[in-house]
């Protein structure tokens, strides 16, 4: 048991095939991720064919702070917990995600490092697209491309205002504190 994703052989992962194997399972998460929630279940079923599905076992960290990131996965089945390592020994949780949720859209899009690393709370299954499959939806399904497309913008955006918002208020009551 083991596979290597994202150039990182993760030891408690199984390839599991692709995701035109796993119609139900990718359909009812797709209908929950803000990322694909207004595609038409024929453009589900497209995208299905670019997908590739994994299972991670319990415990199992599967993507890496610091890596290059070249895929997003969408979580089908289980729970994952994200965490940030900031200036401590040990990282913080910062976010626990469960099915329909999707992971790693930003590296997945500019190639940077990963922001955080993502382990397997419990046995999980996740749908992968990597940043390959994704130049391909858009050289052969372009419509399917410009809708993911838009939603990853739009949910980057509000990732943005939610940040934006939360170094203001850090910057007030950094002045706050310096009036004192």
């Amino acid at each position: 048991m083991g596979y290597r994703l994202g150039g990182r052989y993760v030891e408690g992962m199984d390839h599991l095939g692709s995701g035109l194997s796993f119609a139900e399972q990718i359909n009812v998460a797709v209908r929950s991720a803000r990322v694909f929630s207004e595609l038409s279940p024929q453009e589900s079923g497209l995208l299905r064919g670019f997908l590739e599905v994994f299972r991670v076992r319990a415990s199992e960290p599967f993507i890496f702070e610091g890596d290059e990131g070249s895929f997003m996965a969408l979580v089908l089945t289980g729970q994952v917990s994200v965490y940030k390592q900031f200036d401590s020994a040990t990282p913080k949780l910062v976010a626990s995600v469960g099915a329909g949720k999707t992971l790693g859209e930003m590296s997945m899009v500019d190639g940077e490092p990963r922001f955080a690393t993502c382990v397997a709370a419990e046995d999980t299954t996740f749908a992968v697209l990597d940043r390959k499959g994704f130049r391909e939806i858009i050289d052969k399904q372009p419509v399917l491309a410009s809708k993911i497309l838009l939603h990853l913008v739009a949910l980057l955006n509000q990732r943005l205002r939610q940040t934006s918002a939360k170094l203001l208020e850090v910057m007030e009551g950094s002045e706050k504190a310096v009036k004192k």
